[in-house]
């Protein structure tokens, strides 16, 4: 009897070994493919192939008029109404791939030789002063809005995070950027935008 409760102290052991092996390598894969399934491209956009080497997909959809709370003043704001050539980043407090483009971001941020505003979209992080609080820590100087995925339209097709939108002056997607970016992938896809 003794040998018996041996045997299944060893079966289970090896079993909890397996499983947390499994978990790690699972939470490992997450890490590096994003904060979601980014690979997939179900979603309402319309992907478009690339004939040269810039990253990112080409797109050609108006923004939709999708209210956001802009987190400095409380205020409404629809994307489509700035009226200028943007970078829309998508992002979470929680993802650390998001986390990794914030220096590229802040960097874009202020080069206004590039002539395109950097948007940050806070999506599922909390109210507007959570994501002040964030922004504060990590130092992000660029304009941020706050969002849910609940009130987002689906046009976005948001598959995971991050995810970036080049938007043209009048309003149109013109490049998504699905994963985390470079500064350079951010570089070559604005140039794009001329």
């Amino acid at each position: 009897m003794t040998s018996d409760r041996a045997r299944l102290n060893v079966r289970g052991r090896r079993f909890a070994r397996t499983t947390t092996r499994a978990l790690l390598t699972g939470l490992l894969g997450l890490s590096i493919v994003g904060c979601g399934d980014v690979s997939s491209s179900k979603n309402a956009t319309s992907d478009k192939t690339d004939t040269d080497k810039t990253p990112g997909l080409v797109q050609d959809w108006p923004l939709p008029a999708t209210p956001l709370v802009d987190v400095a003043t409380g205020q409404t704001v629809l994307l489509n109404q700035l009226q200028q050539p943007m970078l829309v980043n998508f992002w979470a407090s929680w993802c650390r791939p998001c986390l990794q483009e914030i220096p590229d971001l802040k960097a874009l941020a202020a080069d206004p030789a590039l002539g395109v505003r950097v948007v940050g979209v806070a999506m599922d992080s909390g109210n507007r002063h959570a994501v002040q609080a964030f922004a504060r820590q990590h130092d992000m100087h660029y304009r941020l809005l706050n969002a849910n995925r609940a009130t987002l339209d689906t046009r976005y097709g948001l598959v995971g995070f991050p995810i970036t939108y080049l938007v043209d002056a009048k309003g149109v997607v013109r490049r998504r950027l699905v994963g985390p970016q470079s500064a350079a992938a951010f570089r070559a896809a604005i140039h794009t935008l001329d």
